[in-house]
């Protein structure tokens, strides 16, 4: 189970991300309201490195206008283009010691 979840670490912190951003939108939680909002947000912050990412990129592509749809479809993308990268990329690295 560990290894199937450490395959598509990527996709999975990305779902993760765009579901606990849905919550918060959806219930209007606030990062300080002392209850289920404050983890929420962190668990948001935590799994978001992919979207933060694609955010980024956006924004130096002046397509920060596009909205939050296009940037949830584009980080799923990249968190899939990441999962099947990596353990090629790690398969080399190991071979180069």
């Amino acid at each position: 189970m560990i290894i199937k979840v450490l395959k598509h670490l990527f996709l999975i912190c990305t779902s993760i991300s765009i579901v606990s951003s849905v919550l918060i939108e959806a219930y209007n939680l606030q990062y300080d309201d002392n209850g289920i909002g404050g983890v929420i947000f962190l668990v948001s912050f935590i799994t978001g490195f992919v979207r933060f990412l694609v955010h980024e990129i956006m924004g130096l592509l002046s397509w920060g206008q596009q909205g939050i749809f296009v940037e949830s479809i584009l980080s799923v993308l990249t968190a899939i283009i990441l999962d099947f990268c990596m353990p090629s990329i790690i398969n080399k690295l190991s071979k180069n010691r």
